[in-house]
Protein backbone atom coordinates (compact mmCIF):
# COMPACT_ATOMS: atom_id res chain seq x y z
CA UNK A 1 0.00 0.00 0.00
CA UNK A 2 1.00 3.55 -0.76
CA UNK A 3 2.86 5.28 1.75
CA UNK A 4 2.16 9.16 1.84
CA UNK A 5 4.35 12.48 3.49
CA UNK A 6 3.74 15.64 3.82
CA UNK A 7 6.29 18.00 2.14
CA UNK A 8 5.56 22.00 1.66
CA UNK A 9 2.23 21.72 3.04
CA UNK A 10 1.71 19.13 0.01
CA UNK A 11 0.56 15.55 0.74
CA UNK A 12 2.77 13.41 -1.48
CA UNK A 13 2.40 9.51 -2.49
CA UNK A 14 6.32 8.69 -1.41
CA UNK A 15 6.39 6.37 -4.67
CA UNK A 16 6.35 9.63 -6.71
CA UNK A 17 8.23 12.09 -4.90
CA UNK A 18 11.41 11.94 -6.72
CA UNK A 19 9.83 12.20 -10.15
CA UNK A 20 7.30 15.38 -9.11
CA UNK A 21 10.85 17.05 -7.44
CA UNK A 22 13.44 16.64 -10.68
CA UNK A 23 10.23 17.69 -12.51
CA UNK A 24 9.65 20.89 -10.46
CA UNK A 25 6.68 20.39 -8.40
CA UNK A 26 7.81 21.42 -4.63
CA UNK A 27 5.31 23.73 -3.74
CA UNK A 28 1.34 23.94 -3.79
CA UNK A 29 1.82 27.05 -7.09
CA UNK A 30 3.49 24.73 -8.97
CA UNK A 31 0.91 22.51 -9.58
CA UNK A 32 -2.24 25.46 -9.55
CA UNK A 33 -0.41 27.22 -12.13
CA UNK A 34 1.14 24.54 -14.15
CA UNK A 35 0.57 25.79 -17.71
CA UNK A 36 2.18 23.01 -19.90
CA UNK A 37 -0.90 20.37 -19.72
CA UNK A 38 -4.16 19.61 -22.14
CA UNK A 39 -7.18 20.80 -20.93
CA UNK A 40 -9.90 18.33 -20.08
CA UNK A 41 -12.41 19.53 -18.88
CA UNK A 42 -12.83 23.13 -17.83
CA UNK A 43 -15.61 24.30 -15.62
CA UNK A 44 -16.04 27.06 -12.50
CA UNK A 45 -16.03 25.20 -10.01
CA UNK A 46 -13.53 22.32 -10.91
CA UNK A 47 -11.02 21.86 -13.81
CA UNK A 48 -9.05 18.86 -15.46
CA UNK A 49 -5.97 18.48 -16.79
CA UNK A 50 -3.55 15.74 -18.78
CA UNK A 51 0.07 15.84 -18.76
CA UNK A 52 2.98 13.23 -18.98
CA UNK A 53 6.28 13.48 -17.27
CA UNK A 54 9.39 11.37 -18.76
CA UNK A 55 10.18 8.19 -16.34
CA UNK A 56 12.83 5.42 -17.37
CA UNK A 57 11.71 3.55 -14.79
CA UNK A 58 8.25 2.78 -16.55
CA UNK A 59 7.52 0.33 -18.82
CA UNK A 60 6.34 3.11 -21.77
CA UNK A 61 8.92 5.80 -20.55
CA UNK A 62 6.91 8.01 -19.47
CA UNK A 63 3.63 8.56 -16.60
CA UNK A 64 0.59 10.96 -17.46
CA UNK A 65 -1.17 11.95 -14.73
CA UNK A 66 -4.60 14.09 -13.99
CA UNK A 67 -4.45 17.19 -12.32
CA UNK A 68 -7.73 18.41 -10.76
CA UNK A 69 -8.31 21.54 -9.20
CA UNK A 70 -11.16 22.54 -7.25
CA UNK A 71 -12.69 25.99 -6.51
CA UNK A 72 -14.73 25.06 -3.91
CA UNK A 73 -18.69 26.47 -4.08
CA UNK A 74 -20.19 28.28 -0.81
CA UNK A 75 -22.06 25.30 -0.41
CA UNK A 76 -18.56 22.95 -0.04
CA UNK A 77 -17.24 25.50 2.00
CA UNK A 78 -20.36 25.44 4.27
CA UNK A 79 -20.47 21.84 4.28
CA UNK A 80 -16.62 21.54 5.16
CA UNK A 81 -17.58 23.04 8.37
CA UNK A 82 -20.75 21.97 9.19
CA UNK A 83 -20.70 18.56 7.97
CA UNK A 84 -24.09 17.77 7.88
CA UNK A 85 -23.81 15.19 4.60
CA UNK A 86 -20.15 15.13 4.05
CA UNK A 87 -17.87 17.12 1.93
CA UNK A 88 -18.04 16.46 -1.98
CA UNK A 89 -14.94 18.22 -3.25
CA UNK A 90 -11.20 17.36 -3.98
CA UNK A 91 -10.65 16.68 -0.48
CA UNK A 92 -13.47 14.59 -0.17
CA UNK A 93 -12.04 12.79 -3.64
CA UNK A 94 -8.28 12.25 -2.62
CA UNK A 95 -9.33 10.56 0.88
CA UNK A 96 -12.00 8.27 -0.28
CA UNK A 97 -9.55 7.01 -2.90
CA UNK A 98 -7.00 6.45 -0.78
CA UNK A 99 -9.67 4.56 1.16
CA UNK A 100 -10.84 2.75 -1.69
CA UNK A 101 -7.34 1.60 -2.36
CA UNK A 102 -6.75 0.02 1.56
CA UNK A 103 -10.11 -2.09 1.08
CA UNK A 104 -8.89 -3.26 -2.12
CA UNK A 105 -10.40 -1.50 -4.98
CA UNK A 106 -9.25 -0.77 -7.99
CA UNK A 107 -9.26 3.35 -8.07
CA UNK A 108 -7.04 5.77 -10.12
CA UNK A 109 -3.23 5.96 -8.14
CA UNK A 110 -3.28 9.02 -5.62
CA UNK A 111 -0.16 11.06 -6.22
CA UNK A 112 -0.68 14.41 -4.48
CA UNK A 113 -2.93 16.86 -3.36
CA UNK A 114 -3.14 20.22 -2.18
CA UNK A 115 -5.84 22.32 -0.21
CA UNK A 116 -5.79 26.57 0.70
CA UNK A 117 -7.57 27.25 3.35
CA UNK A 118 -8.60 31.28 5.16
CA UNK A 119 -8.66 29.80 8.68
CA UNK A 120 -10.69 26.64 8.98
CA UNK A 121 -12.73 27.54 5.45
CA UNK A 122 -10.60 26.06 2.48
CA UNK A 123 -10.91 27.92 -0.94
CA UNK A 124 -9.49 25.93 -3.41
CA UNK A 125 -7.42 22.67 -3.36
CA UNK A 126 -5.76 20.60 -6.52
CA UNK A 127 -5.71 16.47 -6.62
CA UNK A 128 -3.15 15.19 -8.80
CA UNK A 129 -3.90 10.94 -9.89
CA UNK A 130 -2.06 8.87 -12.50
CA UNK A 131 -3.93 7.51 -15.14
CA UNK A 132 -5.13 4.38 -15.32
CA UNK A 133 -4.13 3.19 -18.51
CA UNK A 134 -5.20 0.04 -21.06
CA UNK A 135 -8.90 0.42 -19.87
CA UNK A 136 -12.25 0.78 -21.94
CA UNK A 137 -14.95 2.83 -20.31
CA UNK A 138 -17.72 -0.11 -19.15
CA UNK A 139 -20.84 1.62 -20.96
CA UNK A 140 -18.55 1.81 -24.52
CA UNK A 141 -17.33 -1.67 -23.85
CA UNK A 142 -21.17 -2.98 -23.54
CA UNK A 143 -22.39 -1.16 -26.52
CA UNK A 144 -19.77 -2.33 -28.76
CA UNK A 145 -20.29 -6.06 -28.10
CA UNK A 146 -21.86 -7.93 -30.83
CA UNK A 147 -25.52 -9.39 -30.97
CA UNK A 148 -24.57 -13.10 -31.03
CA UNK A 149 -24.40 -15.95 -28.51
CA UNK A 150 -20.64 -14.75 -27.47
CA UNK A 151 -21.44 -10.90 -27.14
CA UNK A 152 -24.90 -11.68 -24.93
CA UNK A 153 -21.94 -14.25 -22.99
CA UNK A 154 -19.69 -10.90 -21.86
CA UNK A 155 -22.65 -8.82 -21.55
CA UNK A 156 -24.01 -11.16 -18.71
CA UNK A 157 -20.47 -11.92 -17.02
CA UNK A 158 -19.86 -8.05 -16.68
CA UNK A 159 -23.47 -8.18 -15.24
CA UNK A 160 -21.86 -10.37 -12.89
CA UNK A 161 -18.78 -8.65 -11.91
CA UNK A 162 -19.92 -5.98 -11.44
CA UNK A 163 -22.66 -7.26 -9.36
CA UNK A 164 -20.17 -8.32 -6.79
CA UNK A 165 -18.18 -4.85 -6.89
CA UNK A 166 -21.19 -3.40 -5.84
CA UNK A 167 -22.27 -5.67 -3.22
CA UNK A 168 -18.54 -5.50 -1.84
CA UNK A 169 -18.30 -1.62 -2.45
CA UNK A 170 -21.96 -1.13 -0.35
CA UNK A 171 -21.02 -3.77 2.28
CA UNK A 172 -17.66 -1.89 3.36
CA UNK A 173 -19.98 1.18 3.72
CA UNK A 174 -19.44 3.06 0.55
CA UNK A 175 -21.95 4.63 -1.46
CA UNK A 176 -20.97 6.54 -4.83
CA UNK A 177 -23.62 8.91 -6.11
CA UNK A 178 -22.68 8.41 -9.20
CA UNK A 179 -23.07 5.00 -10.00
CA UNK A 180 -23.43 4.89 -13.99
CA UNK A 181 -22.03 2.78 -16.51
CA UNK A 182 -19.76 5.52 -17.42
CA UNK A 183 -17.69 5.38 -14.18
CA UNK A 184 -16.29 1.73 -14.25
CA UNK A 185 -13.10 1.54 -16.66
CA UNK A 186 -12.40 -2.64 -17.48
CA UNK A 187 -8.78 -3.08 -18.43
CA UNK A 188 -9.83 -6.71 -20.21
CA UNK A 189 -6.22 -8.20 -19.95
CA UNK A 190 -6.22 -8.48 -16.65
CA UNK A 191 -10.36 -8.53 -15.84
CA UNK A 192 -9.69 -5.97 -13.63
CA UNK A 193 -12.76 -2.92 -12.84
CA UNK A 194 -11.79 0.10 -11.91
CA UNK A 195 -14.40 3.02 -9.89
CA UNK A 196 -14.46 6.14 -11.21
CA UNK A 197 -15.21 9.98 -10.06
CA UNK A 198 -14.88 9.61 -6.14
CA UNK A 199 -16.10 13.22 -5.37
CA UNK A 200 -19.11 12.26 -3.88
CA UNK A 201 -18.48 9.53 -2.55
CA UNK A 202 -18.83 8.92 1.16
CA UNK A 203 -18.56 5.97 4.10
CA UNK A 204 -20.61 4.97 6.67
CA UNK A 205 -20.27 2.83 9.49
CA UNK A 206 -23.53 0.48 7.93
CA UNK A 207 -24.57 0.53 4.48
CA UNK A 208 -27.50 2.81 3.90
CA UNK A 209 -30.61 1.34 1.92
CA UNK A 210 -31.43 5.28 1.12
CA UNK A 211 -27.97 5.30 -1.05
CA UNK A 212 -28.04 1.63 -2.02
CA UNK A 213 -31.10 2.54 -3.86
CA UNK A 214 -29.83 5.70 -4.97
CA UNK A 215 -26.38 3.50 -6.84
CA UNK A 216 -28.41 0.71 -8.01
CA UNK A 217 -31.35 3.25 -9.58
CA UNK A 218 -28.51 5.04 -11.33
CA UNK A 219 -26.84 2.00 -12.55
CA UNK A 220 -30.13 0.23 -13.87
CA UNK A 221 -30.94 3.56 -15.74
CA UNK A 222 -27.50 3.43 -17.35
CA UNK A 223 -26.92 0.23 -17.97
CA UNK A 224 -30.82 0.21 -19.87
CA UNK A 225 -29.59 3.26 -22.19
CA UNK A 226 -27.21 1.46 -23.42
CA UNK A 227 -29.64 -0.17 -25.19
CA UNK A 228 -28.00 -3.39 -24.98
CA UNK A 229 -29.54 -4.57 -21.26
CA UNK A 230 -33.32 -5.54 -20.84
CA UNK A 231 -34.99 -5.96 -17.14
CA UNK A 232 -34.65 -9.94 -17.61
CA UNK A 233 -31.13 -9.59 -17.96
CA UNK A 234 -30.46 -7.40 -14.90
CA UNK A 235 -31.59 -10.00 -13.06
CA UNK A 236 -28.95 -11.99 -13.35
CA UNK A 237 -27.00 -8.56 -11.24
CA UNK A 238 -29.96 -9.13 -8.34
CA UNK A 239 -29.41 -12.51 -8.04
CA UNK A 240 -25.59 -12.15 -7.87
CA UNK A 241 -26.04 -9.02 -5.31
CA UNK A 242 -28.52 -10.53 -3.16
CA UNK A 243 -26.63 -13.51 -2.92
CA UNK A 244 -29.77 -16.14 -3.61
CA UNK A 245 -31.66 -17.86 -6.68
CA UNK A 246 -34.87 -16.41 -5.00
CA UNK A 247 -34.93 -12.96 -3.48
CA UNK A 248 -36.83 -12.62 0.07
CA UNK A 249 -40.01 -10.58 0.58
CA UNK A 250 -38.10 -7.13 1.64
CA UNK A 251 -35.62 -7.91 -1.32
CA UNK A 252 -38.13 -7.53 -3.56
CA UNK A 253 -39.43 -4.26 -2.08
CA UNK A 254 -35.86 -2.81 -2.09
CA UNK A 255 -35.51 -3.68 -5.88
CA UNK A 256 -39.17 -1.91 -6.36
CA UNK A 257 -37.71 1.03 -4.68
CA UNK A 258 -34.84 0.72 -6.83
CA UNK A 259 -36.36 0.07 -10.14
CA UNK A 260 -38.73 3.10 -9.36
CA UNK A 261 -35.70 5.38 -8.70
CA UNK A 262 -34.56 4.23 -12.12
CA UNK A 263 -37.71 5.62 -13.60
CA UNK A 264 -37.26 8.81 -12.12
CA UNK A 265 -33.90 9.53 -13.20
CA UNK A 266 -35.08 8.35 -16.55
CA UNK A 267 -38.08 10.96 -16.35
CA UNK A 268 -35.59 13.77 -15.32
CA UNK A 269 -33.00 13.02 -18.42
CA UNK A 270 -35.87 13.24 -20.81
CA UNK A 271 -36.99 16.54 -19.69
CA UNK A 272 -33.48 17.52 -19.66
CA UNK A 273 -33.02 16.28 -23.49
CA UNK A 274 -35.83 17.88 -24.42
CA UNK A 275 -34.44 21.35 -22.98
CA UNK A 276 -31.33 20.94 -24.64
CA UNK A 277 -33.16 20.79 -27.83
CA UNK A 278 -31.20 16.82 -28.17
Amino acid sequence: MSEFIIKNGITINKDFEELLHNEGFKSYGDFMNLKNCEPVKVKKSRSVFKFSLKDSSSEKGERVFYLKRHNYSGSEKFSSLVNLKGREDGYNEWHQTIALREEGFNVMTPVAFGEKKLGPVPLECFTLSEEVSDCVRASDYVEGLADDGQGVKKRVGLLVKLAGLAKDFHDKGFNHQDFYLVHFFLRLETDEIFIMDLQRVHRRQAPSTRWVVKDLGQFVFSALQTGKYTRDDLLVFWHEYFGRDKLTGGEKKMLDSIMSKAARIARHDEKLQKRSGK
